[in-house]
This record gives structure tokens, C-alpha cells and sequence, in this order.
């Protein structure tokens, strides 16, 4: 008889590793994009699916009093004030399954193994691709003030101007004015990236002394290649491509801890399936919080957390922060 996965299977150690793998894949966590805060932290461990993230408004800047002749007068202090930002928890949960029989009639590989291999990434993709529909919202009308639009309808007849290059991404640092410094990554679609290669502007830097692995950096800017950025057809010809700039720390991100009897990942066997053969079931769920810092999900899901669509929903999305305080600009392009 074929040996198969959950001959091995721990749904205790699978669920650690699931957190661990995810902490080591993410694209977003690695890039200090989304950091886990403790205000995130602690709020994934409360009840209910709404998160409120406390802030303090920044310290006015004002003439600094002089001291005064009079011994008797007192120090007028400024006012300190807060606000908050809306999250959501998302909880989201994917299976794959497979006839046992499939195992033992072909050549006698677990065929769930691909699934056990992969799920990981399938959750850091899903994760990004949750950010990206976030931003795709929040910056139709709440974080347009962060937009460098350069990309023309008419696409095919782009001309340098319309294209990514150290001009647009500087005009979109800029957007945060003395701030633009706060920048550390960029994520784009691999279209434009392939320009900046062809232009020989991308620089590779080892990620770390112990790690050769050499990433790519265009202006000091760690690059993120992602093709689940949009890729929208022009209104007359070719495509607009969006990237984003981010900052560090410019996306919050927790866990959700997963309570009662339901593990992060689970095997599931019926054994009357598949004509009495049986048929196995991966199960995962992954739970957590995401969220542009400085930015309100002010929507109302249809169901228990937000789906992509409602999250790419421009009416769902307020403003928590002035929107340049907020280390995230979007730029528009033909390529």
C-alpha cells in the first residue's frame, strides 16, 4: 500500500508551520512593507471583526514660545489629539482534495502532495492580491492626492513621457513633499519592470550578508514584481499599469489566532467517497488583519469579512490621516 500524507500529518505542527512559512514568504513582510504592531497584535486577539487602530495627530509645527519677563506667567500647552483608523479581520479558508485511489492506480505519489507544497505560497499570493484591491479602492477618491497619473488612453503611441522612468517615480516621492524620503520599495507589473531592465536602471544588492541572493533596487528602492498589480486595457489602445511606492511600516499586519477545534491546516478523509476508495481533503485557513495605515474600511460586508470586490469599492474607503502623512503613492503608466 502507498504511503500517503496523513500517514505524517500533525495538524498542530502544520498549523505553526503554516505561520512561520507565511512570515517567510510574504513578499510584504520581507520588503518591511507590513509590519506586525502591537496595537494590530492586540486587537486580533479581541472579539468581533472590526479594528480600530488609535493614532496621535501630528505635533503642530508652531513658533516654539519664548520664555517670558514675568515670573508669574504660565506656559500655554498645545493640544495633543488622536484619531482612528477602521480595519477589517479577514478570515478566508481554501481546500484541495483528491481521490485516495488516484494514489494507489497511478504511481504512487500522494497526489495532495503539490497542494501540501504550494499552499503558502497560495495564501502570500492571496494576501497580496487582498492589498492590491485595498489600494485600488482607497486611491480612486480617498488617497488621490497620492496619485502620479502619466498614462495616456491611447497607449500603442505612448511616448517616453507616459512610460516609467526616474522622472514619474520622483514626481510620485514628491507627492509626500518632505517626506518623500520615507519611500523604501516599489512594487510594479513585470511590463514596466522589463523597461527598467532593458534601460540597465535596475541595481541588485545582496538581501543580506548571510543571504547572496541578490534583489533588485531602482532609486534605493527595494523592486516587487507582482502581475496581480493592475493591468487595465487603455481607452483607445494598450494598457495602463499601476505600481505602488511604499514606505516602511506603510501596511499593518497580524495574525488572527484561530480558536476551538478548527486547526490553520487540516487533513479531512470520507471514506464512503469515490465509491468507497476514499477521498482526502486539505483544509487551510488563514486569518488575519491587512491594512493601509492612516486608511478607514468604512463599508459594511455582505458577509463576515470584506471580499476583494468590496475592497476595491472607492465609497468603502475614508481618510483616518492627512493624506500625506501616509507613506503610499500610486503611478500610473503605459509600460
Amino acid at each position: 500500500m502507498a504511503t500517503t500524507i496523513s500517514d505524517f500529518f500533525s495538524p498542530e505542527i502544520s498549523s505553526k508551520y503554516f505561520l512561520l512559512k507565511m512570515l517567510e514568504k510574504s513578499s510584504l513582510i520581507k520588503s518591511g512593507i507590513a509590519v506586525m504592531t502591537p496595537e494590530l497584535n492586540m486587537a486580533s486577539t479581541q472579539p468581533g471583526s472590526i479594528v480600530n487602530v488609535p493614532s496621535f495627530n501630528q505635533l503642530i509645527a508652531s513658533d516654539a514660545p519664548t520664555i517670558g519677563t514675568d515670573t508669574t506667567a504660565t506656559l500655554a500647552a498645545f493640544d495633543l489629539s488622536g484619531n482612528k483608523a477602521i480595519a477589517r479581520k479577514n478570515y478566508r479558508n481554501a481546500s484541495w482534495k483528491a481521490p485516495d485511489l488516484i494514489t494507489y492506480t497511478s504511481t504512487g505519489l500522494d497526489v495532495l502532495t503539490p497542494a501540501l507544497n504550494g499552499y503558502v505560497d497560495y495564501w502570500a499570493y492571496q494576501d497580496q492580491l487582498m492589498l492590491v484591491n485595498m489600494l485600488t479602492g482607497a486611491f480612486i477618491t480617498a488617497l488621490s492626492a497620492n496619485v502620479n497619473n502619466i498614462a495616456i488612453a491611447d497607449g500603442v503611441n505612448a511616448t517616453a513621457d507616459n512610460l516609467i522612468g526616474s522622472s514619474a517615480v520622483l514626481d510620485a516621492q514628491f507627492l509626500l513633499g518632505d517626506q518623500y524620503s520615507k519611500f523604501g520599495a516599489i512594487a510594479m507589473h513585470s511590463v514596466p519592470f522589463s523597461r527598467l531592465v532593458a534601460l540597465d536602471l535596475i541595481s541588485y544588492v545582496p538581501t543580506s550578508v548571510q543571504n547572496p541572493t541578490l534583489m533588485p533596487t531602482y532609486l534605493g528602492m527595494q523592486v516587487i514584481v507582482d502581475d496581480a498589480l493592475p493591468k487595465v486595457a487603455g481607452g483607445t489602445s494598450g494598457y495602463i499599469y499601476t505600481s505602488y511606492l511604499f514606505g516602511r511600516g506603510s501596511v499593518g499586519y497580524s495574525p488572527v489566532p484561530i480558536v476551538g477545534e478548527s486547526p490553520a491546516v487540516e487533513l479531512y478523509r470520507e471514506p464512503l467517497a469515490g465509491g468507497g476508495s476514499g477521498i482526502t481533503q486539505l483544509i487551510t485557513r488563514n486569518y488575519n488583519i491587512i491594512t493601509p495605515v492612516g486608511c478607514s474600511f468604512t463599508g459594511s460586508p455582505t458577509g463576515t469579512s470584506p471580499t476583494n470586490a468590496e475592497y476595491a469599492t472607492s465609497t468603502n474607503w475614508a481618510l483616518a490621516w492627512e493624506a500625506k502623512r501616509i507613506p503610499i503613492a500610486q503611478l500610473k503608466t503605459n509600460g
